[in-house]
């Protein structure tokens, strides 16, 4: 079956579980959008790859002339022919379902009654293991092997109740003329089967596999790497409606583009580097330019690593290590990932390039020309690939343009570069935390993208091979057993100057590499121990993503003074993270009038069980580009609640980003905030601390004042059989803002036989201090 008909037979499962209008309408678009094509295409068969979908996709929008997307018209257009598709039933498959039919038919139940008992959670549909429940209903005795087989037959649906009605007559049909013919190996006709072949072809010798340089390119290693002229992109994305129009524009008057945004002139370079002068890279490299080439000679690259690589990437004069170590990383494990940023992904006659970036939380589209800043020889004076290709120096222009000018990009954080590209969460590790070796494990094991910077001064960098305030490629973290040393903890990392590495231990030339540990190559990559690199390196930039996650976001102002509520709908247990975003520090270089920093954001997640009930989930308080609360979460609705304290005192209002990601396309909907909910998540947290206090017999006190996490209280739970009435004086009190009702240093308490309660208060991010007094009151 060719990769084509894989997809078709996957949309055709996908009509079966759900009508193409409400496909649609799930993603809150009017069309289905290619990111969103994937995950559908992919959930049902995951052996088929994203470029698989990528290409279907393509060639639906080519074959029916859209622009705009997949709309429900192409979707039934493309699944019409569909509804037959032959099915061979094997000796084996044939006894089982016989047994099915005839119990079926013994009981006299009716389908629909059997359905309803089945679908334990009232979805309407049978989920897997409902659907293997009502088989073995009608199959007291059938065996793993035998319903494995027959699940085969039946596919990995969610099956409606008329779908059930459907398959077992088609069952009936093939019991009922297997007693005709018993002879005849049944093949009959199925609405919803994809074919079945009778014969399995033989398995081709696989040959022996070429090691990689890492796993996830097995992905792509037998892939046909096929690069689109111009991408179908949503054009709800910020400059996407302009892309568009600019490229028809261009090609009815035959003119090449000129951005007039970001122009080949001094105003773009900056100050710094205005002494240079620009150049197409059309006229560059001339008829050999590519955006991405094919290296053949690095054996452990394969499918789209052959063409998109870290080894592409050379840094110029531009002091950008921050930018490109982050997109080495990317480039090295998931190729795939800088390949989807670009929306034009071959040289063009129009010289229009567009980039998709995820700015300040936002995802647009960046138009860009070939004109590139270049030296006194003429030759490219800032990043470039290694051959005459494009796609570093066109994505080092976006993020220049995107960020005022080339001079306004030198140093920065990486996590902007990776939360820019992969819209996944970012965070930070210190290489002197105490679990730090642990931190840095559970980062590799969930295959986050990782980058690391030297301290700024060291006087020792320079003659072990390191460059002092430098960034670097974390690419990869290896447990090997040494066979002096014993267990060692090797990071495998890249400058992206593509030379100049580390010479202590582990370096090209050391003793302790051996015939079975040997690793001798002069092309900026080297590995360190891990003390070495905790003495010489100051911190880990991490960002996790998923290539099937799905993103989306709300542009929204923020008071001061008022807390933000969003309700969010999670359909499907899974993975998801929500994230407040400030706009970057360097947007506000130029203005000298606003001093600005980031802002403290605090944050609330809990679970809404309904009637005002609440689970708590997890709470931050933070002063950072990004902050975000999130991971493993059940199917349920969930509130989240959001302060930002402006840190630019004259900001009593400002925009910010909050953003959802995740396994499933999720919807935040601003509500009023409901002025019970941190009162009662919070009293939940208290009721689980062990460190509770006696104040008197009966009367126990706790209380918890964690700045990182935004809020505290003080809890009183009362185990006698007597009332209490209770005040609290805090003297010297610093940081502590009691929340109402409560206000001022001091507040009462009564509790009743058997109650608890709970005062909460807000805390200073800059610190706490203050002193209880605890008095009972007659």
């Amino acid at each position: 079956m060719g990769s084509d008909d894989q997809v078709l037979q996957a949309l055709y499962k996908l009509a079966i579980k759900k009508p193409f209008k409400q496909v649609v309408q799930d993603f809150g678009r009017p069309t289905l959008a290619q990111v969103h094509f994937r995950k559908l295409i992919t959930q049902i068969d995951p052996s088929i790859t994203l470029t698989d979908c990528d290409r279907f996709y393509q060639k639906a929008l080519i074959d029916h002339k859209s622009l705009v997307g997949l709309t429900v018209e192409i979707l039934e257009k493309l699944t019409e022919k569909q509804e037959k598709v032959e099915v061979v039933v094997s000796k084996d498959d044939l006894q089982t379902i016989t047994v099915i039919i005839q119990n079926y038919r013994a009981k006299r139940l009716e389908l629909d009654r059997v359905f309803k008992f089945f679908d334990k959670n009232r979805d309407l549909s049978l989920e897997e293991r409902e659907a293997k429940e009502l088989i073995e209903f009608f199959h007291t005795s059938i065996t793993p092997q035998e319903y494995q087989s027959i699940k085969k037959l039946i596919g990995n649906l969610k099956f409606s109740c008329d779908h059930l009605r459907q398959l077992f007559q088609q069952w009936e049909q093939i019991v009922d003329n297997q007693n005709k013919n018993p002879q005849q190996q049944q093949q009959i006709k199925y609405t919803i089967r994809p074919q079945i072949e009778e014969k399995k072809q033989e398995e081709a010798v696989a040959p022996k596999p070429v090691p990689v340089e890492d796993v996830e390119q097995q992905e792509v290693k037998n892939d046909e790497v096929d690069f689109a002229d111009f991408l179908n992109i949503d054009l709800h994305i910020t400059g996407a409606k302009e892309l568009v129009q600019m490229r028809e524009e261009l090609r009815k008057s035959k003119q090449v583009f000129v951005d007039k945004d970001f122009p080949a002139s001094v105003r773009s370079l900056g100050m710094k580097f205005c002494q240079l002068s620009w150049k197409r890279m059309s006229d560059i490299f001339q008829n050999n330019l590519k955006m991405f080439n094919v290296d053949d000679s690095q054996d452990s690259r394969v499918g789209l690593g052959k063409w998109i690589s870290h080894r592409d990437i050379k840094q110029g004069i531009l002091g950008d290590c921050y930018f490109l170590s982050s997109i080495s990383t990317i480039a090295c494990r998931w190729p795939e990932v800088i390949k989807d940023l670009f929306i034009s992904q071959r040289a063009n006659n129009e010289k229009l390039y567009a980039i998709r970036l995820c700015l300040d939380g936002e995802w647009k589209v960046v138009m860009l020309d070939d004109f590139i800043p270049v030296n006194g020889q003429g030759n490219p004076a800032f990043s470039k690939n290694a051959g005459a290709e494009m796609w570093v120096a066109l994505l080092e222009k976006a993020w220049a343009k995107m960020n005022i000018d080339y001079t306004d990009i030198e140093g920065g954080d990486p996590r902007e570069v990776i939360k820019s590209i992969t819209g996944g969460p970012t965070w930070i590790v210190f290489t002197n935390a105490a679990d730090f070796k642990q931190q840095l494990q559970k980062c590799s094991d969930m295959k986050c993208v990782m980058t690391s910077g030297t301290f700024g001064s060291n006087p020792n960098y320079t003659n072990f091979g390191l460059e002092p305030g430098h960034a670097y490629s974390l690419l990869k973290v290896y447990n090997v057993n040494h066979p002096t040393k014993g267990e060692v903890t090797l990071l495998k990392i890249r400058n992206p100057w593509g030379n100049k590495e580390w010479n202590g231990d582990w370096s090209d030339a050391s003793s302790l590499w051996t015939e079975d540990f040997e690793r001798k190559e002069d092309d900026g990559i080297f590995f360190m121990e891990i003390k070495d690199f905790q003495r010489y390196f100051q911190a880990i930039f991490v960002g996790y993503f998923r290539k099937e996650y799905l993103y989306n976001s709300i542009k929204q102002m923020a008071k001061r003074t008022k807390t933000i509520q969003y309700d969010i709908d999670i359909p499907n247990d899974g993975e998801y993270y929500f994230t407040v975003h400030q706009e970057a520090l360097r947007r506000y270089k130029l203005n000298k009038d606003i001093k600005y920093e980031y802002s403290y954001v605090r944050i609330l997640l809990a679970k809404n069980s309904g009637k005002g009930e609440y689970e708590f989930v997890d709470q931050k308080q933070q002063k950072d580009i990004e902050v975000h609360l999130g991971g493993q979460l059940t199917k349920g609705k969930y509130s989240v609640q959001i302060k930002i304290k402006w840190a630019v005192p004259t900001w009593n209002e400002h925009e910010y980003q909050f953003s959802v990601y995740g396994s499933e396309f999720l919807r935040p909907k601003q509500v009023p905030r409901d002025a019970e909910l941190r009162k009662a998540v919070m009293l939940q947290v208290a009721r689980g601390n062990k460190n509770l206090q006696q104040l008197t017999t009966g009367l126990l006190c706790a209380m918890e004042t964690v700045v990182s996490k935004g809020l505290g209280y003080f809890y009183y739970k009362n185990t006698s059989q007597k009332t209490f009435k209770l005040k609290n004086v805090l003297s010297n009190k610093q940081g502590v803002k009691f929340l109402k009702p409560e206000i001022g240093d001091n507040y009462l308490v009564e509790l009743a036989p058997g109650e608890d309660k709970i005062v909460l208060c807000s805390l200073d991010p800059a610190g706490v201090a203050f002193t209880p007094k605890h008095q009972l009151v007659q």
